[in-house]
């Protein structure tokens, strides 16, 4: 259910009450920390990979 007027920029989904930017849902903040947390884990993984690759094994010490 989406509510018009000045508040068009609210939602009800399920119990749960969800901001939007015109039609686009915007993330929660789980949602924000998953993708961070993600980015991070990713990050570092090609941090470790190219220290291996070059020779610094003790990369993360």
């Amino acid at each position: 259910m989406r509510v018009r007027g000045s508040l068009e920029n609210l939602g009800v989904e399920g119990d749960r009450v969800r901001f939007y930017f015109g039609t686009a849902r915007l993330p929660e903040a789980e949602e924000l920390v998953l993708r961070v947390e993600r980015a991070v884990d990713e990050t570092t993984e090609r941090a470790e990979q190219g220290a291996v690759r070059a020779g610094h094994a003790d990369f993360r010490q």
